[in-house]
Protein backbone atom coordinates (compact mmCIF):
# COMPACT_ATOMS: atom_id res chain seq x y z
CA UNK A 1 0.00 0.00 0.00
CA UNK A 2 1.32 3.49 -1.13
CA UNK A 3 1.18 6.41 1.19
CA UNK A 4 0.39 9.53 -0.58
CA UNK A 5 0.88 12.37 2.04
CA UNK A 6 4.79 10.81 1.94
CA UNK A 7 5.25 9.59 -2.18
CA UNK A 8 4.08 13.60 -1.61
CA UNK A 9 6.52 14.64 0.62
CA UNK A 10 9.22 12.79 -0.95
CA UNK A 11 8.43 14.63 -3.99
CA UNK A 12 8.56 17.78 -2.42
CA UNK A 13 12.23 17.02 -0.93
CA UNK A 14 13.19 16.30 -4.00
CA UNK A 15 12.24 19.45 -6.34
CA UNK A 16 10.13 17.02 -8.40
CA UNK A 17 6.29 17.09 -9.51
CA UNK A 18 4.16 14.36 -9.30
CA UNK A 19 3.04 12.87 -13.11
CA UNK A 20 6.55 14.28 -14.32
CA UNK A 21 9.17 12.03 -16.22
CA UNK A 22 11.12 12.44 -13.27
CA UNK A 23 9.13 11.95 -10.74
CA UNK A 24 9.54 9.44 -7.14
CA UNK A 25 7.93 6.43 -7.67
CA UNK A 26 7.20 3.95 -4.62
CA UNK A 27 9.56 1.83 -6.10
CA UNK A 28 12.38 4.15 -6.14
CA UNK A 29 14.70 4.13 -3.15
CA UNK A 30 13.87 7.73 -1.69
CA UNK A 31 10.43 6.71 -0.72
CA UNK A 32 11.56 3.08 0.44
CA UNK A 33 13.99 5.43 2.76
CA UNK A 34 10.85 7.56 4.14
CA UNK A 35 7.86 5.09 4.41
CA UNK A 36 8.77 3.58 7.51
CA UNK A 37 9.91 7.03 9.25
CA UNK A 38 7.60 9.90 8.06
CA UNK A 39 3.72 9.74 9.65
CA UNK A 40 1.11 11.15 8.06
CA UNK A 41 1.21 14.15 10.30
CA UNK A 42 4.72 14.59 9.41
CA UNK A 43 4.16 15.07 5.63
Amino acid sequence: MVNEKVLDFANKISRTKRGKKDEIKPEYPEYKILEPVVTEAMA
